[in-house]
């Protein structure tokens, strides 16, 4: 996987994002599988926002574990 500056964050993330728009469809178990399995893999930059419905629910609790990385 490949990194790259955030603007002037001085943060790394990875240059491949995850768009969390779908995740609304799946149930909270998928969705956190889904998005373990992109973080297991190198994502690091992950795309939402309040139209998504539940989708930063979702995220929090499957990054809860590695929320400091």
């Amino acid at each position: 996987m490949k990194y790259v500056e955030l603007g002037k964050t001085n943060l790394r993330v990875s240059e491949a994002g995850f768009g969390a728009f779908r995740l609304s469809v799946l149930s909270v178990d998928d969705a956190v599988k889904v998005l373990r399995h992109a973080y297991d893999n190198g994502i690091t930059f992950y795309d939402t926002a309040n139209m998504y419905r539940d989708s930063e629910a979702k995220i929090g609790q499957a990054l809860a574990p590695v929320r400091t990385k």
